[in-house]
């Protein structure tokens, strides 16, 4: 086989093994904008409206840490234990709850917001820094009544770049990418 031929096959297969890893990455992060299927049938707008919790009571580092953090058992038993609310009106998505509590055992939630590895993303500099409502990133978050099961808003590279530019703070590369 001559030298030119083995360099169009390797061009070929590069670009075909490429192509591949393109397409199977788009179809892999497709999934995980689909919708995933929650373990609690939690209300928001119960939490938020109703009882009157602000975002940070149970989403408890989302002012001092990059990551907002998902409540589980020990921020839910603050509220709910045995002889608490789900006891009494005898609620079965607060019995959930309970049982997990009881047992011990941290409920299975399922992320639903991800950036990519190659971003840093701080909740920290956005909400605290930024003073930027959950409502621009996770939609309106404190009306809904289902559990969260798909993204809201899309986070894409353009819609940071267009709130950065108007907010008046860098595009810069290395602000956002690792």
């Amino acid at each position: 086989m001559n030298k030119k031929y083995r360099g169009f096959i390797t061009i070929i297969l590069t670009f075909t093994l490429t192509y591949l890893f393109i397409l199977i990455s788009g179809m892999y992060m497709e999934v995980l904008a689909g919708s995933v299927k929650q373990p609690i049938d939690f209300n928001h707008k119960k939490h938020i409206q109703e009882v009157g919790l602000e975002c940070p009571i149970c989403h408890t580092l989302v002012q001092t840490y990059y990551r907002a953090t998902i409540p589980n058992i020990e921020i839910c038993s603050m509220c709910h234990d045995e002889g608490g609310d789900g006891q009494k009106a005898g609620n079965p998505k607060t019995q959930k709850v309970l049982d997990f509590i009881k047992k011990g055992q941290t409920i299975p939630w399922q992320q639903v917001y991800q950036v990519p590895d190659h971003v840093y993303f701080s909740h920290q500099r956005h909400v605290v820094m930024g003073k930027i409502e959950c409502a621009t990133c996770h939609g309106k978050i404190d009306q809904t009544t289902s559990p969260i099961t798909k993204v809201a808003v899309k986070h894409t590279m353009d819609n940071c770049m267009n709130c950065h530019k108007k907010s008046g703070v860098s595009n810069d590369c290395v602000a956002c990418h690792k």
